[in-house]
Parts: structure tokens; sequence; C-alpha cells
């Protein structure tokens, strides 16, 4: 124990690391066992008294400890990890995505498309940044749909009409929008339902003016960042 707390203050790790590393190192028989007949077999000609040599007493010795540890090396595993505070955390994605709410891995710095941009301006916002959809707005800032891009795929194409043709003139007006407050978990299903990697995100549905996107991808990033780091 003295040592694994020496070894971990050299080394600078974390105070429960020092504290109960060598509460889980007890039970170590194997490689006891196998160094004391290595020493009994260069030790036995060494006479202590009464016909007993040093080999059998490192045998006898080594063996009733280990016997020891191995009895109470569990039990001392078990206290430190619960000391460590380290038991009970067989969390999964899904038990951590189902404490989130969408605002928690929410992307708000996003473009805002108005209703009368055109598609010059379109093609602009999809080409700087990794959308696959952007929400649309009136003069009022009110999300009124959305454009994906297929349907950008759609005209542009045609590069003579990007100069006239609007954002409100393609606009996908179906209720796909996610509100910041829903549960993360209710977004993931309906983004899977859907069949969509992302899908803008509103404020409410009294104050439906833009608040970001949802993008799966920034939600498994953040769960396997949160699975790894996790305390």
């Amino acid at each position: 124990m003295l040592g694994a707390w020496i070894g971990a203050k050299i080394t600078k790790a974390d105070p429960v690391v020092q504290k109960y590393t060598g509460m889980g190192l007890f039970s170590q028989g194997g490689v006891a066992i196998g160094l004391t007949i290595m020493a009994s077999q260069h030790l036995n000609g060494l006479i202590i008294g009464n016909g007993i040599d040093l080999g059998d007493i490192i045998i006898t010795g080594v063996t009733a400890t280990t016997f020891i540890v191995q009895i109470i090396g569990p039990t001392m595993v078990k206290i430190a990890v619960k000391m460590a505070k380290e038991s009970g955390k067989n969390i999964t994605e899904e038990d951590i995505i189902a404490k989130w709410k969408v605002e928690d891995v929410l992307d708000k710095d996003i473009p805002i498309i108005k209703e009368t941009d055109s598609v010059n301006k379109l093609v602009l916002y999809f080409s700087e940044g990794d959308y696959f959809c952007l929400p649309v707005v009136n003069k009022d800032n009110k999300t009124i749909g959305m454009i994906t891009m297929n349907d950008l795929k759609q005209i542009i194409v045609s590069q003579d009409t990007w100069d006239w043709i609007l954002a409100g003139d393609i606009i996908d007006q179906g209720n796909e929008l996610i509100i910041k407050s829903s549960s993360l978990e209710d977004a993931m299903v309906t983004l899977k339902q859907l069949g969509r990697e992302q899908l803008p995100v509103i404020e409410s549905e009294e104050n439906p003016v833009p608040a970001g996107i949802l993008d799966t991808r920034v939600v498994r990033k953040l769960v396997n960042k949160k699975m790894v780091g996790i305390e």
C-alpha cells in the first residue's frame, strides 16, 4: 500500500488513485508464489535449525500470507472501489441522452435564412457550413419552415435562376421543428423516424424564433466525451 501511494504521488496521479490503489493490490498470489519457489531453490541449503532450511520457511510463510490476502483481497478491492466512488457507473449512452435536453447539445451558431434571400445566398450558407438544413424566418424573425440540401439540389443546376428564385419559393413548411426545451431522447427518436441527421430548433411554440440546429453527429460526440470523462 505504501509503494502504491508513493508511486501515485510521484506520478501526480489523482488523489483518489493515491488513496485507494494500494487496497486493490492485495490479491497477487501468482507472482508471489512464483518468486517464492525461485527463492527456495536457491536457499534450500541454508539450515536454520532442527533440520529446517530457509527455503522451507520462505515457502511456508509466503504461502500462508498469500492464502490470507487472497481471502481478504476481493473484499478490500470492493471497499476501495466504493470509497473511491467508482461503483455503480454502468452508464450507457441512452442513460446520458435521457438526462439531457435539446438545449444542452444545441449548435447555436448557425446562419438564419430569410424568406426573401435568393438562392445565391442559400448556396453560400450551405457551402460555408456543414449543414443539411437551415431554418427560414419571416420579416418578424419567426421560423416558418426550413430549407434542406435536397430542396436546394432540385434547382441548383439552373444557375441562371439563382438571382430571382427566393427562399420563400422553395421553403419546406412541414412541422418538423424541435422545441429547445424538449427532451433530447424524444428529439433523437423524431430524427430517427424522419431519417434525418439534423433538424432546426425553435425557442418555443409561442415564440418560434430560431434557436439553432440539433445535429446527431454533435450529440454522439458529446455523449462519447461524457462517457470517457465521466466522474
